[in-house]
């Protein structure tokens, strides 16, 4: 994907593009989308969450080496839906960020684009 924003970099008008980076999540978490919200045991584990993370991370290396910023979108039916899950990754991030020069602890390594759909009660 990143040979294809290459391509078009200089071509098209208007800011770079921005890789847009989501969970793959899994049939069983798309087989039952917003149930995290309230049922937090449909989430990863805690050794699951330490994949995720070095897989995100190399990712972002990545983008970043080739120029690009990325920006995370969580997604229905995916283990980063819930809010809890949102905020994992959001620290997950900010911890990154703190260990990169010229960044921020306050500020998250990448854009973390939300919109958080609660069930209806």
């Amino acid at each position: 994907m990143l040979d294809t924003f290459d391509a078009v970099r200089d071509a098209a008008p208007g800011p770079s593009p921005r890789p847009t980076i989501a969970d793959a999540s899994s049939e069983s978490r798309r087989l039952s989308p917003g149930q995290s919200h309230s049922n937090p045991s449909l989430g990863l584990a805690t050794e699951q969450w330490k994949k995720f993370e070095v897989g995100l991370k190399s990712v972002l290396a990545r983008c970043r080496d080739r120029g690009y910023e990325p920006t995370f979108h969580p997604e229905t039916g995916t283990f980063v839906e819930a809010p809890w899950e949102i905020e994992r990754v959001s620290r997950s991030l900010t911890s990154d960020s703190a260990s990169r020069p010229g960044t921020s602890s306050s500020v998250a390594a990448i854009r973390l684009r939300c919109c958080v759909l609660r069930p209806s009660a």
